[in-house]
């Protein structure tokens, strides 16, 4: 029973934000409770706010004191009230549980007379008697706000607008609307009351009549209340080029969690491995009969030479003669029959190669357009019984609703049509059957014979049918809600005057009917767009898997509708049962008479090839040979530069003639290949020239540069990646005491970014030609500019350059810096014993805009930072942050993660990225600390094949930590971290390894023994600098390892 609420002096609610609670029944299997607030009528005198000032003048108590809650009437005690309790039958609370404590909270609803309804619902789903009490609200506190905004456009093309929300009306009309991109005056658009702009139905809906010519774009609405002053919405209402109007989120459509989610096919399927054996094997014939044409040919030079001898008469026995002259006629004759042959076979494997993946996917694509043809019908009806089930469930018609499950006889593939919803015998469970003909309903409900609205449904799809009901009425509340509120409101005021026979309240009734019919039509599109939404089967149906087996799949779709002000729009579920064994039928029938066609195809395209290649063998072998032998000088000329101006000639003006054109042209592509190589190689050796490393016997640039003073020590490394790049350092005395550096990583790759590169190197050394301290100062803002103009000058699109540049005072060890987008500076501290790390002003890279935006927005500018002695400056490109290793499996394998997403029809769709790690800033730093103190470091990485407690441990106690020390160790961790210990590994598989890099690790690394055991010089003795690891696989450098340090004494 419910417990009087707080009232006011009058008998009143003392506020109509309030609390109700309730005693609980003596039962105590009680699962929870429902409820439903119900509108009897309006006031039957001014609200609160409207006589305050009256009352207030009349009496000595203020008329919202409060009196004792057990003087509350929970039943009607006036005329006006009883006669508003019994006009119609109460509503029943809606059959599900609302809260499972005793009490619900209300917040602000609106003056008038309320009926408020509770009952029980125990632990099976049995709702027990209401108890209904009245509620007297009068103290409303108004307040404006827009919750939705509906458009629509009439005959003529004219766009309408349809406010929804509160506040229109109360304690005065609103004034003015606006439409404004920011809510701030001027505003975009402005209508005002009395210019026909806009029109106020009721206090919850205000129209506006004619909307024209909205630019494209996102605009909040504004009402103006002559008490409440201006409200702007929060959502935006988006008006696009076609004139379209959305309010609020109009982002991807709403996907329910049970839509279609067909299950996941092997990365490898059936079908897909039938169709690559289709393909593989006619091209292993095809090859295999090229080979035949091959040494066919062979055999008819052979017998070619021999008719000239005979024919020439040279020395030769007559016996032997004979024998020679009756082995040739008997090769030229099997020559004919084995071209005959190649040729026919060669036929057949076009015709599979052509006929079968072809006809697989015509398979495919019949079995699917078939799926998806059934899917669209199942739609269709399923929208049909959901309109009849919208229309007989409110009304409980159980004959109507019996005669909706004919409806599947317009389906040949369907079994059945079943109808559930909320039943007749107040339970809470929404799997009540009202309607079937499903011939096995038997064995799928709780009774012994069907009774509709009374039996319960148990499938495989009635476990979930609680969870999907709760989130279509959560999507239903947030998309409709204030419109079906709206409704409700016109309605109960339509009510109010259906009885009022003047003329003034029957044109009021017929607009209220007006305005109510709109919104109810916009809010049935959105519950029909809902519902549309969440039609999914049990199982997933996949119209691109359907298989070769028949199988059965259950459609279902759920029936919303709007009924008073209960917050329940779920209200039954149709079923629809369809079968695919049609549809497996006719795909096995096609599959049938595809073979038929291909045998009849290939058997007139085997007889054509046999009576042609007894024509054409002979024309064909001679010219075919010269083609065969100009392809052998190609493949064994191992320089192909050399193979310049080398042809084939064939003047046949056929198609082999058309084939040597194509292997000439083949032939120049490849002394084209050869030389660009040979250019790419010697770009590189280029590239390197502009680095300050040291050279080896043979002249040859290696991967490390040093540079030793009384004050300071300079050290560099270089390993590139493939071809040519970006990366590139320089430092260079200018006086003695001070010296400029840079450290530069262009964008992209090959000669693009070596031209950029390039472009940098030559600005930064000139620019320090004859440079003085006291006349030229240090200006290198201004070199930054220089070098940013000229980079945009040449116009390289998506390409720049990341560089910082500075200049070193080895007396007191200032360094001035100046970068462009590369604005990071890690020192290690000798007294801090760690990396610290310097942030400089943020600027952009180098040739992405011109000098004059840079000024105007983030300005090359120039900062210092002092090295303390001991202090080591590092600089290094991404390559060392970036550096990437394969996340891998137990079985070697590189891991990959599955990506969703959605296609543009809504679809949703998978594709796999492979994982990978990177070295990363983090661990950089952790490293150079441990080199510095010359301590330890375990490295681990992440899905290791080698497992999880697998440690990768660094000593690095044997080294100086000199600079040479920090940049080589860096380097070693580096290769250490790309390394791959495949257990499948051979002698053959190698790892080219710097040999500073093989010194480090052998005195620090733990596991060298383990790992690097099998080591082996490089075949060329010239090259000392490198050697092999054997046994091991590594994932491949994908860019230039540089660093260069600089480091205070």
């Amino acid at each position: 029973m419910p417990i009087p609420p707080e009232a006011s002096a009058d008998g009143f609610l003392s506020s109509n934000s309030f609390p109700l609670r309730w005693s609980p029944p003596p039962e105590p299997d009680v699962a929870g409770y429902t409820w439903i607030l119900e509108y009897l009528g309006p006031l039957d005198r001014p609200p609160v706010r409207r006589r305050a000032k009256a009352t207030a003048a009349t009496t000595t108590r203020p008329a919202d004191s409060l009196v004792p809650a057990a003087q509350y009437d929970l039943a009607p005690a006036t005329d006006y009230e009883r006669k508003i309790w019994t006009a119609r039958a109460p509503a029943s609370p809606p059959p599900t549980i609302r809260t499972a404590s005793t009490r619900a909270d209300f917040s602000n609803i609106d003056d008038g007379y309320w009926s408020f309804s509770v009952a029980a619902i125990d632990g099976v789903g049995n709702v027990g008697e209401a108890a209904r009490i009245i509620l007297r609200a009068d103290k409303f506190v108004p307040y404006t706000t827009v919750s939705d905004v509906v458009a629509t456009r009439d005959d003529f093309g004219s766009l309408r607008l349809s406010i929804v929300g509160r506040g229109f009306a109360d304690d005065g009309l609103v004034t003015s609307v606006a439409i404004d991109s920011d809510g701030v005056e001027p505003y975009d658009r402005l209508l005002k009351q009395g210019d026909a702009g806009f029109e106020i139905v009721s206090d919850r809906l205000l129209r506006v009549s004619e909307l024209m010519d909205m630019p494209a774009g996102s605009y909040r609405v504004g009402l103006y209340h002559p008490v409440r002053g201006w409200y702007f919405t929060g959502p935006r209402l988006a008006v696009d080029y076609s004139g379209t109007i959305k309010f609020g989120d109009s982002g991807a459509p709403w996907k329910p969690t049970w839509s279609f989610e067909p299950s996941t096919s092997p990365i490898v399927s059936v079908t897909t491995l039938f169709m690559l054996a289709a393909l593989i094997i006619p091209a292993l014939g095809m090859i295999l009969s090229l080979r035949q044409v091959i040494l066919v040919g062979g055999e008819i030079k052979t017998a070619r030479l021999e008719a000239i001898a005979l024919l020439e008469g040279k020395p030769m026995p007559v016996l032997e003669r004979q024998k020679a002259a009756k082995l040739a006629i008997r090769r030229g004759a099997g020559l004919t029959a084995k071209f005959a042959l190649t040729i026919s076979l060669l036929v057949i494997f076009i015709v599979l190669l052509v006929s079968i993946p072809l006809g697989i996917r015509m398979l495919g694509t019949q079995s699917e357009i078939l799926a998806r043809g059934l899917e669209q019908r199942a739609r269709v009806l399923l929208e049909s019984a959901t309109q009849g089930g919208k229309s007989y469930l409110p009304a409980r018609n159980v004959l109507e609703l019996s005669l909706l499950p004919n409806q599947a006889s317009a389906i040949a593939e369907a079994r059945y049509l079943t109808i559930t919803g909320f039943g007749t015998t107040g339970t809470t469970d929404p799997d009540v059957v009202w309607a079937t003909n499903d011939p096995d309903i038997a064995d799928k409900l709780d009774k012994p014979a069907l009774s509709p609205g009374a039996s319960i449904l148990t499938d495989a799809l009635s476990p979930r049918i609680g969870a999907m009901a709760s989130e279509l009425d959560a999507k239903v509340l947030a998309e409709v809600g204030s419109i079906a509120e709206a409704i409700q409101q016109l309605q109960d005021e339509g009510r109010t005057l259906a009885a009022r026979l003047d003329e003034a309240s029957q044109a009021r009734l017929a607009q209220i009917a007006g305005s109510a019919r709109d919104l109810e039509k916009t809010l049935n599109e959105r519950l029909a767009k809902i519902a549309e939404a969440g039609v999914s089967s049990v199982p997933a149906f996949d119209p691109t898997a359907l298989g070769t087996r028949a199988a059965e799949y259950v459609f279902y779709k759920p029936i919303l509708f709007r009924q008073g002000r209960e917050s329940v729009f779920y209200r039954g579920l149709v079923r629809l049962s369809v079968s695919t064994a049609t549809i497996v039928e006719q795909v096995l029938q096609a599959r049938i008479t595809l073979l038929r066609s291909v045998g009849i195809v290939a058997a007139i395209a085997l007889a054509i090839g046999v009576i042609g290649a007894f024509g054409l063998s002979r024309i064909i072998i001679g010219p075919l040979m010269k083609v065969v032998k100009g392809i052998e000088t190609i493949r064994d000329q191992p320089d192909k530069k050399k193979l310049a101006g080398f042809s084939i000639s064939i003047n046949t003006h056929d198609e082999l003639s058309i084939l040597a054109g194509t292997i000439n042209e083949m032939t120049s592509g490849l002394v084209k290949a050869a030389k660009e190589a040979e250019f790419l190689t010697i770009g590189k050796e280029v590239q390197k020239k502009y680095i300050p490393l040291e050279k080896n016997d043979s002249g040859e640039k290696m991967t490390v540069g040093f540079h030793e003073a009384p004050t300071h020590s300079f050290f560099g490394y270089y390993e590139g990646a493939k071809g040519v790049s970006g990366d590139y350092f320089d430092y260079k005395e200018l006086d003695g005491r001070r010296w400029a550096f840079i450290k530069c990583d262009a964008s992209g790759k090959g000669v693009p970014a070596a031209l950029i590169m390039v472009s940098v190197a030559t600005i930064f050394a000139t620019a320090f030609q004859g440079w003085d301290y006291k006349r030229d100062g240090i200006h290198l803002d201004k070199l930054t500019y220089k070098i940013n103009d000229y980079l945009e000058q040449l116009g390289f699109k998506g390409l720049f350059a990341a560089f910082v540049m500075g200049i070193f005072d080895s007396k007191t060890g200032d360094v001035i810096l100046c970068h462009a987008g590369d604005n990071l500076v890690r020192v290690y501290s000798e007294r801090q014993k760690a990396v610290v790390t310097h942030t400089l002003p943020q600027a952009p890279a180098a040739g992405t805009i011109p000098g004059f935006l840079v000024e105007m927005k983030t300005p090359y500018q120039m900062a210092s930072i002092q090295l303390e002695p001991g202090d080591t400056l590092l600089l290094y490109t991404d390559g060392f942050e970036e550096s990437s290793r394969a996340r891998r499996g137990r079985d070697f394998k590189q891991l990959v993660e599955i990506i969703e997403g959605t296609d543009n029809n809504g679809k949703k769709t998978e594709h796999s990225e492979p994982l990978v790690e990177q070295l990363e800033e983090e661990r950089i730093k952790e490293i150079t600390e441990a080199i510095m103190t010359r301590g330890t470091y375990t490295m681990t990485k992440l899905d290791d094949p080698l497992g999880p407690d697998m440690r990768y441990d660094f000593d690095f106690s044997p080294l100086e930590a000199s600079p040479e020390d920090l940049v080589m160790s860096l380097a070693a961790v580096e290769k250490v971290f790309r390394l791959v210990p495949d257990p499948e590994a051979t002698m053959d598989d190698k790892v080219v390894v710097d040999q500073k890099i093989d010194g480090v690790l052998a005195k620090c690394w733990k596991q060298y023994p383990r790992f690097c055991s099998n080591r082996q010089a490089l075949p060329d003795a010239r090259i000392k600098e490198y050697l092999y690891y054997l046994g091991l696989k590594e994932d491949e450098q994908y860019d230039d390892l540089t660093m260069m340090l600089i480091r205070r004494k």
